[in-house]
């Protein structure tokens, strides 16, 4: 988690260098002409004579009168050459915290949709290549487009309500489309960027829960942090990993548990019925995935989509 934090801030500061260098040269060919040159240097002299009239507690009226009337010479100098009246300050790539990532030590939105990013990359996702639920061809579901279009719209609306109940547990048989809706939801986090999420696979989940736990304890590190922290996870394809004793129940049960308590969101798909879902892993996981008390449960219905000819 740390790594893919100082990543995703390492990305943000060079994008605000790349800013900085484009506003740098758009000031320098303003201020190649001469009248406006004299026009900004009057504009920083009349601010740095407020800044010292505030600190005295003197009026300042009187300056910024002067400072008003000179910013509206500049303008319109600008505008006769034809020149943008945002090169003459820096356009920070995100408004809320000028580029740095955090606000009142909190990461930034900014920071968040960057790192979901990296983590899509990392799992070899192409953010490009996700489907959008603009673009979904619900015909292709023949009888059950109604019901269809019916879940794709009540999990549009779910990733950006608040929600009492944070696990959504999507079941239906091999090829019912249930990973092209959840990676519909993925990229409608990454498209609006308000979310820090997670996208990866059962057997993916099951690796990293293997890997902290054979790892030395100086060495476990932020292994599965990550699954902790993020806003939304997603899980795909749950039930096609391995069982293994005292890793895959113990750990994704301590995943589930904590972001219940943290009320952040989890998104799973299986192939699994709800009763196979007890058998094949134990009672505590079955409360925090298949309880309709504190589950969101969708069962997508319908034919294998393979199958059918588009």
């Amino acid at each position: 988690m740390s790594n893919i934090r100082n990543q995703a801030l390492a990305s943000i500061a060079k994008k605000h260098e790349t800013q900085v260098r484009l506003q740098e040269f758009m000031l320098d060919n303003a201020l190649s002409h001469k009248d406006v040159e004299k026009l900004y240097k009057k504009c920083k002299s009349l601010q740095f004579d407020i800044a010292k009239l505030k600190y005295s507690g003197s009026s300042t009226a009187q300056k910024e009168k002067s400072l008003n009337d000179t910013k509206k010479e500049l303008y319109d100098l600008l505008d006769k050459y034809g020149i943008d009246r945002s090169s003459l300050k820096v356009k920070y790539n995100c408004p809320l915290c000028h580029d740095k990532g955090v606000i009142d030590g909190k990461d930034c939105e900014c920071l968040k949709h960057e790192m979901s990013e990296l983590l899509l990359k990392e799992s070899g996702i192409n953010k490009e290549k996700l489907p959008s639920f603009s673009d979904v061809y619900f015909k292709i579901f023949g009888e059950q487009e109604k019901e269809i279009r019916k879940i794709y719209d009540t999990l549009q609306k779910y990733i950006s309500t608040n929600t009492t109940k944070h696990v959504v547990t999507i079941t239906g048989k091999v090829g019912v489309g249930k990973t092209h809706l959840i990676e519909c939801m993925v990229n409608e986090c990454v498209v609006n960027g308000q979310k820090y999420v997670i996208y990866t696979t059962a057997v993916g989940l099951n690796n990293d829960m293997l890997k902290y736990h054979t790892s030395p304890m100086d060495e476990k590190g932020d292994i599965l942090q990550r699954y902790f922290d993020c806003d939304i996870l997603f899980v795909d394809d749950l039930g096609t990993e391995n069982i293994l004793k005292n890793v895959t129940c113990e750990y994704l049960y301590q995943i589930l548990s904590e972001r219940t308590r943290l009320n952040k969101n989890t998104i799973i798909t299986t192939n699994l019925e709800l009763d196979q879902i007890m058998d094949v892993y134990d009672e505590r996981i079955f409360s925090r995935i298949a309880d309709q008390n504190n589950c969101l449960l969708i069962k997508m219905d319908g034919k294998d989509l393979r199958t059918i000819k588009k």
